[in-house]
């Protein structure tokens, strides 16, 4: 794909600029082009060996990104240093998956549908999903419960029983789904000697950190994109405010 690039004079200072920026673009305003001219501006740069990290919120985003960039020729191959991938990707393979989960022995698995198993404490007993009850004390969350179809007055106590039995169960062996990787997140960043030591890390393998559909982001994540930041890694933060 060759096609010219004609930027306007706010898409060209974007590509160009060097340092943290906070990015406003509404739908059809040529940001995921913008972005593809950035990373060729930034990775031209040969005596930089390291690379640029790409993230945003969903996978069809992801994929829409890698395939412009992949079509441009802006993505090295193989692509080490560089990253690209969803925003919890991200947090589990530079945050979790290299260090464990505190207190587990065992090599954190990764298992996406770990809030689809199922809660059901006897045969019979009407069945919940895991998403219903709360990560850290397995207290029903009633109202998710009332969605699937649980009485609002009806005891649960057998329930939460068997939901911290499931919880504590997956800790041991390691089976942490994108909700528990926040919280591993959350965990390590209050250790201040780990987080000064990944920032680091992180600033030696990345020049710049992209994140796209920043609407999508949580509190939570806000505060992370917060302590890339203050980690000295230049971060680059785009986004539709009235999406």
């Amino acid at each position: 794909m060759t096609d010219t690039y004609s930027p306007t004079a706010e898409q060209s200072e974007i590509v160009v600029h060097e340092g943290p920026a906070f990015v406003t673009a509404c739908p059809g305003a040529g940001k995921t082009r913008t972005m593809v001219e950035r990373a060729r501006h930034v990775l031209a740069d040969r005596k930089d060996r390291r690379g640029v990290a790409f993230l945003s919120f969903t996978n069809a985003a992801i994929d829409e990104l890698e395939m412009r960039l992949r079509a441009f020729g802006v993505l090295p191959s193989p692509l080490f240093p560089s990253f690209i991938g969803t925003f919890d990707r991200f947090l589990w393979q530079f945050f979790v998956a290299p260090f464990g989960i505190a207190g587990c022995d065992e090599t954190p698995r990764l298992i996406p549908d770990k809030a689809d198993w199922i809660v059901q404490p006897f045969s019979g007993a009407q069945a919940l999903p895991l998403s219903a009850f709360d990560r850290k004390t397995g207290a029903l969350d009633r109202r998710a419960a009332a969605d699937v179809g649980f009485p609002t007055n009806r005891n649960a106590t057998r329930h939460e029983t068997r939901a911290r039995n499931i919880l504590a169960a997956a800790r041991k062996r390691g089976h942490v789904d994108f909700e528990d990787v926040r919280e591993c997140v959350k965990e390590r960043l209050n250790d201040a000697g780990f987080a000064k030591r990944l920032g680091q890390a992180l600033a030696a393998r990345f020049r710049e950190i992209v994140v796209d559909e920043a609407q999508d982001c949580n509190p939570a994540d806000l505060e992370i994109v917060q302590w890339l930041r203050e980690s000295g890694l230049i971060v680059k933060v785009i986004c539709d405010p009235n999406q």
